[in-house]
């Protein structure tokens, strides 16, 4: 999708005019630098993005990984059977275990299974760049990781950041991209100043790792299977005191 910047000179409205006419905030045929509203800027500056989660639960659920968590799910049950032996509180614990097991490995196993590349792209006018207001004197600069094209890659996160790692300060926004109503008043002159200073700095998986990730992820859960089920053969043929 070509996305850049509307550099029209933006109409500010009347009191009046705003009473009587919708809001104008939406697309503008898809070239805008835009201000985003606090609960979506909130997000971001929370980490949070969709498509990143969206991306997890795809990988999850094809090709050979559900393999392992079914395997993982099958040994688990019985491990819990075996030591409550009351059908109720196995099955509630062999679900919480599950879960817990899945989100656990999504967040701190997964990303870190092979060292996430880092890559660094320049500003320009074609850049999808958000200035959000996200509470009462507090600007911040986001992209959102729909906007980098990288040909199969999964891509973690995109920071606007200065050579040193440093994202732009609320005060340098406020005199770089001074708001208006419905974005900056001078949307071309806020991206060459950000551009003069910053770049973006792309946090990724290359296409290439895909199916080693897989088998990692498979081996990882068949061998918590393995182990589960030693335990289980050990707990049958122990000697009964």
């Amino acid at each position: 999708m070509d996305r850049g910047i509307d550099d029209r000179p933006q109409h500010q409205p009347e009191a009046g005019d705003r009473q009587h006419r919708p809001s104008q905030v939406g697309p503008l045929r898809g070239r805008v630098l835009r201000v985003r509203d606090q609960r979506e800027g909130a997000q971001q500056a929370g980490g949070g993005d969709g498509h990143v989660d969206q991306e997890h639960l795809r990988f999850g659920v094809r090709d050979i990984v559900p393999i392992g968590y079914a395997a993982f799910a099958f040994a688990l049950g019985l491990t819990t059977g075996l030591l409550f032996r009351r059908m109720l509180p196995a099955m509630l614990t062999a679900l919480i275990g599950f879960a817990a097991a899945r989100a656990a490995l999504t967040a701190w196993v997964r990303p870190y299974l092979f060292t996430p590349l880092h890559l660094s792209l320049p500003i320009t006018h074609a850049t999808p760049v958000s200035i959000d207001q996200t509470s009462p004197g507090i600007i911040k600069a986001f992209e959102s990781v729909r906007g980098i094209s990288l040909p199969d890659a999964w891509v973690y996160s995109v920071q606007i950041v200065d050579q040193v790692g440093h994202t732009p300060t609320a005060s340098f926004l406020s005199r770089a991209c001074p708001l208006g109503n419905y974005g900056p008043l001078n949307p071309r002159d806020c991206t060459a100043r950000l551009a003069a200073t910053f770049h973006q700095l792309v946090t990724y998986q290359p296409g290439s790792r895909y199916w080693p990730m897989q088998w990692y992820e498979l081996a990882i859960f068949l061998g918590l299977s393995v182990v589960l089920s030693a335990f289980c053969f050990w707990r049958i043929r122990r000697p009964v005191i």
